[in-house]
């Protein structure tokens, strides 16, 4: 699996490929700018990070082990001596069909489970409880796949915090009950169950990640206590009580109605979703950037059409793109069979608040993707997230307004083969590009007198 992340990106001439990772060009002297890229995916969608007293609170010079029939379990201490964290479980019985942690290791109460690292903002891997490597921007959790066998897991209720990648890549787990004391499910915790069919989400709930479950096409049913204050499931959905917003979209059946009352979309919030349509209602009144993509993977490929209904005051659809009428902005374009991504000409603002759907791979895998001639201004990195395909066709003689560049990184599509704008703009666009320190070859552009003559 790939992950759609434009790292930082070259703005002058001289550039270097590095390695074959499917065109990604890189220059030597940014190298420090995706570092810090990859800090902020980290920071974005990363770990949560713990607070002084906890990161004080626990013994890390003398772990300890105990066995219990066919696991060995290595854990962490408390300062008091009356907790434990589990960290890492080791497993002698590989066909193992079922794991119960203890509730106590040593007499000392089992409150945490995970593996956490101090140093993971250096990095851009963690570990599953089993010790097996998730890197999360690579082959993510498939070299974690640790067991084969395990169908169902026992979390002691004495457990309060579950750290993120916990349980990745159990690929037999059917179920689980989640601790009732747990407050928050952290990204991936069970990323890659592919059999996983139901969960109890913990009475506590104050937070779950939209990505806490991603990887599990299976997951049919989640329960909830109606004690929880912060979350209600309904209708394959997990939705915040406060604001009435979709937090997470189980993965549906063949069409995926949003159901009636829900007002926000939340980003990343269809990122597990197998539909091949999602409907949304008239209720909804804002639809966060990202919503129907996936964290670090890109497009959800599954998800073949959105619709939104007529009644809807805020959303309509024109073409194959669901865009927001008062603002002008697009929210959500779906690629054509022909890999195309065609920009409704009712968009007149790029404001990054979109999602691709019906499209698998790296945005440079597109075949083409058309900028309407209403297109007045595009927030950075808009035009590169939609358009880095191999053509790219601006229609108006104008180019938009670019806002909140982010620095040393190129907001143009600068990777494609054939950059297509109009014949009596091209000194415009070329002065565009060269104003944002955009270098295109000449052999590059291409141009056309009236968008008859093009292929569209």
């Amino acid at each position: 699996m790939f992950c759609k992340i434009h790292f930082a990106r070259p703005v002058k001439k001289k550039r270097l490929f590095i390695g074959k990772m499917k065109g990604d060009v890189l220059m030597k002297k940014k190298l420090p700018i995706l570092l810090c890229a990859v800090l902020a995916l980290f920071i974005l969608f990363g770990f949560t990070e713990i607070t002084q007293a906890e990161e004080t609170a626990w013994n890390y010079k003398k772990p300890f082990q105990k066995r219990v029939g066919a696991f060995t379990y290595h854990a962490y201490k408390s300062k008091d001596g009356k907790k434990a964290w589990i960290y890492k479980i080791d497993i002698k019985k590989k066909k193992a069909k079922s794991l119960s942690i203890p509730s106590k290791l040593k007499g000392k109460k089992v409150t945490r489970i995970g593996y956490y690292d101090k140093k993971y903002k250096e990095r851009d891997y963690t570990k599953n409880i089993f010790g097996a490597y998730v890197e999360r921007f690579h082959n993510y959790y498939r070299s974690a796949v640790t067991n084969t066998t395990i169908k169902k897991v026992i979390i002691p209720k004495s457990v309060t915090v579950m750290e993120a990648t916990t349980f990745c890549g159990l690929t037999a787990l059917k179920s689980v009950v989640i601790p009732p004391k747990v407050e928050e499910l952290k990204e991936e915790t069970f990323y890659g169950c592919i059999n996983l069919k139901t969960v109890t989400l913990p009475e506590k709930l104050k937070y779950l990640d939209p990505a806490a479950f991603q990887g599990c096409p299976s997951l049919k049913k989640m329960r909830l206590s109606p004690k929880n204050q912060t979350y209600t499931v309904r209708d394959h959905c997990v939705i915040a009580n406060e604001n009435q917003a979709l937090v997470y979209a189980l993965p549906g059946n063949e069409n995926f109605q949003i159901p009636e009352g829900i007002k926000i979309i939340k980003q990343y919030a269809f990122n597990n979703c197998i539909s091949r349509t999602v409907n949304i209602p008239a209720s909804v009144t804002e639809i966060e950037g990202k919503a129907f993509e996936r964290p670090l993977l890109g497009q959800n490929e599954y998800i073949k059409d959105v619709t939104v209904s007529a009644e809807n005051q805020v959303y309509a659809r024109d073409g194959r793109c669901i865009y927001n009428t008062a603002k002008k902005s697009l929210s959500v374009v779906i690629a054509g069979k022909d890999k195309t991504i065609l920009i409704s000409p009712q968009v007149e603002n790029l404001d990054n608040t979109h999602s691709i759907v019906n499209f698998r791979g790296m945005i440079y895998s597109l075949e083409k993707t058309v900028f309407p001639k209403t297109l007045k201004s595009a927030t950075d990195p808009a035009l590169t997230d939609l358009g880095d395909a191999k053509k790219v066709y601006f229609l108006g003689e104008k180019p938009p307004e670019i806002l909140n560049c982010i620095p040393e990184r190129s907001p143009l599509p600068i990777f494609c083969r054939e950059l297509h704008v109009p014949e009596n703009s091209l000194e415009v666009y070329k002065n565009f590009y060269k104003q944002h320190d955009c270098d295109v070859p000449s052999e590059q552009w291409f141009t056309f007198r009236s968008e008859e003559e093009l292929d569209l």
